[in-house]
């Protein structure tokens, strides 16, 4: 068997592997806070989901995936994680693309393998392929475009054109924040094209060059500017960051993650590093900028260049605050191609050096992630790690003369969800637990830590959920 076969069915077997556990991940991990309203929205008519101002009185829309939700919950309505089902799905999309993508990045079979593993196994990556959000599809297409664009400055194939753009136009319908990415993407496109590369430049070429976009731009302005309009009234974009540092470090710690701040610091300047790195490379081998794999490094560079940029200007000009968590999940992906962009560039003479820089890096990479991610949770909601199982024990040791459960606010959105869909509300009534009004009546109360104080005399606990919440019992 040759060498190509045996890397694809290694491609292959890998990508079975992953795809299954983030399936996995979508059957068992409890509904989060933010998923509970897609039921809601996938159920209003599709011009009221794209267009209705009631449905951008928060973010939480992210118009393609709830489309999409509508469409599976056609087929089902009954199973729960089926939400999650065109984000599983899309992992495949993303999987395929990066494959893709780090072919044309290097002909060196272990960068690409290395690449493709870097780029696949981010925990928090994954976890938004288990989830019902748009953030996963967003991922996907993004690195589909970058994918065909790249394809397109290798072979100048017209149809890779038209695929890298509408996907990035696609990005955007499955979640706003990657508008910043389909801007970005056009200009720099432009500018390696005309600059870097030795296609013929002309009018009709230019023309032809940017049709693609300019129809995903008409397109994308007809579907997106009202919603947009409604968010920005609603402030929506006021979530983020208020210093460009704090992003980076809050970036950092999503990488990782993990919230250790000595961790995120470290991380910062490996970061940086890999980006001053880039810097000196790019002037150190500017003299070759009419070849091939140079355009390729320069357009990853200055796209993300481009991106940061258009951020730092949303705040100032916008008043839109930086972006982090997770919405900055597509900063994730130039970790991984300027990593190998630099040690391609950095170390060219001794092969089997760079080789084994790259898989040492790879295997620490995975047996760190392997060791972080959790099945059942995720980073961004955590505290719904728990939700499905602690009503399951309570549904199972019913109190007589007692109902309801008084919680923690953090657990309200999920545990109405669950008291809803799936016990037909037999946990009524479902409580936030209060300051003022004491309610010592609950047959439970499920609460964190800071809310332990808060419980009742009256109360014992009778289980705790890992190191997140305490469940607790009436005795009277």
């Amino acid at each position: 068997m040759t060498k190509p076969n045996i890397l694809n069915l290694t491609f292959i077997g890998l990508g079975l592997v992953l795809f299954i556990f983030v399936l996995y991940r979508a059957i068992v991990l409890s509904i989060t806070y933010d998923e509970v309203w897609l039921f809601y929205l996938a159920s209003l008519p599709c011009s009221e989901i794209m267009y209705d101002p009631n449905s951008f009185q928060s973010a939480n829309n992210h118009v393609l995936n709830t489309l999409l939700v509508k469409l599976v919950l056609l087929i089902d309505d009954k199973t729960i994680w089926l939400i999650r089902l065109p984000n599983v799905l899309a992992f495949v999309l993303y999987y395929i693309s990066a494959v893709a993508l780090f072919k044309q990045i290097s002909t060196n079979k272990i960068f690409q393998l290395s690449g493709v593993l870097l780029a696949s196994c981010m925990p928090f990556v994954l976890d938004f392929f288990s989830l019902s959000r748009g953030y996963g599809l967003a991922l996907s297409f993004q690195l589909c475009s970058l994918a065909c664009l790249l394809i397109y400055l290798n072979r100048f194939q017209y149809k890779y054109l038209i695929i890298g753009f509408a996907t990035a136009a696609l990005a955007v319908y499955s979640n706003f924040t990657w508008l910043n990415f389909f801007l970005a993407t056009w200009g720099v496109f432009n500018l390696i094209v005309y600059f870097f590369t030795p296609k013929r430049k002309t009018i009709v070429s230019f023309i032809k060059l940017n049709l693609p976009a300019l129809c995903c731009t008409i397109i994308l302005a007809i579907l997106t500017l009202k919603p947009i309009t409604y968010l920005r009234q609603q402030d929506e974009f006021k979530w983020g960051s208020n210093a460009w540092i704090d992003s980076f470090h809050h970036f950092a710690k999503d990488l990782n993650y993990s919230n250790s701040f000595a961790f995120a610091v470290f991380t910062q300047v490996f970061v940086f590093a890999l980006f001053v790195s880039a810097v000196y490379l790019i002037f150190k081998n500017f003299h070759k900028k009419a070849s091939t794999q140079f355009s390729k490094f320069l357009f990853v560079f200055i796209l993300l260049c481009t991106l940061i940029t258009i951020t730092i200007a949303q705040r100032f000009l916008l008043n839109v605050m930086y972006i982090d968590g997770r919405k900055a999940l597509m900063y994730f992906i130039f970790v991984p191609l300027l990593f190998l962009f630099c040690l391609e560039l950095l170390v060219k003479s001794n092969t089997h050096f760079k080789n084994s820089i790259a898989l040492l890096f790879t295997v620490l990479f995975i047996g760190y992630s392997a060791f972080k991610i959790n099945p059942k949770a995720c980073k961004e909601w955590w505290f719904d790690e728990y939700n499905a199982e602690v009503l399951e024990y309570i549904n199972k040791h019913q109190i007589p003369d007692h109902n309801g459960i008084t919680i923690s606010w953090s657990f309200g959105s999920s545990f109405n969800f669950y008291n809803k869909m799936v016990y037909n509300y037999k946990l009524n009534p479902i409580e936030i637990i209060d300051d003022k009004i004491i309610n010592d009546t609950s047959a439970y109360y499920y609460i964190m830590h800071e809310d332990k104080s808060k419980v009742p005399q009256n109360y014992i606990l009778v289980k705790q959920f890992g190191e997140l919440g305490f469940l607790y019992q009436n005795t009277q």
